[in-house]
């Protein structure tokens, strides 16, 4: 049984053929604003990555390449319009920044 969700990236990092070191590198996600969103299916979670499955150019293969593309769990969060998410960045000499993710 799937579990696909709707995902925006939080974290930049490689998109691979296959689970973890299982794989080898295809793509990126980046950060960005507007965040990129995409779905995953959490069921087919393997080494804490979660396969790309949708909507088109993100799966359910990656580009032009023809392979699955997986990320890393820790990338990306559930898209809720229930939950505002925002990411806290606080550099060496104190000043923080915040940007809304979801």
């Amino acid at each position: 049984m799937s579990d696909i969700k709707r995902v925006i990236v939080i974290n930049a990092g490689p998109i691979k053929s296959d689970a973890g070191v299982h794989g080898s590198d295809i793509g990126r996600v980046w950060i960005s604003t507007p965040p990129v969103e995409f779905d995953v299916d959490y069921a087919l979670e393997h080494d804490n990555w979660v396969p790309i499955v949708g909507p088109l150019p993100f799966g359910p293969t990656w580009l032009k390449t023809g392979e699955q593309g997986w990320v890393k769990k820790t990338w990306v969060a559930v898209k809720s319009e229930d939950v505002m998410k925002f990411i806290l960045t606080i550099d060496p000499d104190g000043e923080s920044s915040i940007i809304r993710i979801a």
